[in-house]
């Protein structure tokens, strides 16, 4: 008598459906937890960035005495300084982080930077953070 067994080697049709549901549903869920985690990264970013701008302005005014016409002038304009033991440094106010085709700075979220050169005030023009 033949033994007409079935053996199991594989998945079935509905085993594979469901475990590819679960993983759709895991990759959703990563995918939203993802986003809020860069929304946060780019917020510190913007903040810390706007602190920068904002140092490198008051060193502008502190060293020429006068506020910078634009934001590019931090950037372009060199910046010598020379320690008491002698050693002289080279560099700018500003290093840039990402710059727009037009040469303006961007923020984290690839937004211009305005700049008020008569009041000193910089500030970013992605919606919602205008204020910061």
């Amino acid at each position: 008598m033949r033994n007409y067994k079935k053996s199991a080697k594989g998945l079935s049709l509905l085993e594979l459906l469901i475990v590819a549901c679960i993983i759709f549903i895991l990759m959703g869920t990563f995918a939203i937890y993802a986003d809020q985690a860069l929304q946060a990264a780019k917020n510190v970013a913007l903040q810390n960035e706007l602190v920068g701008i904002r140092m490198a302005i008051q060193h502008y005014l502190i060293v020429n005495a006068s506020l910078p016409r634009n934001l590019d002038e931090l950037l372009k304009k060199s910046l010598t300084t020379t320690k008491p033991d002698g050693t002289v440094t080279y560099g700018s106010y500003l290093k840039a982080v990402r710059v727009g085709k037009d040469g303006s700075l961007l923020d984290p979220f690839l937004n211009k930077y305005s700049y008020n050169n008569i009041s000193g005030l910089v500030r970013s023009e992605t919606p919602g953070r205008t204020n910061w």
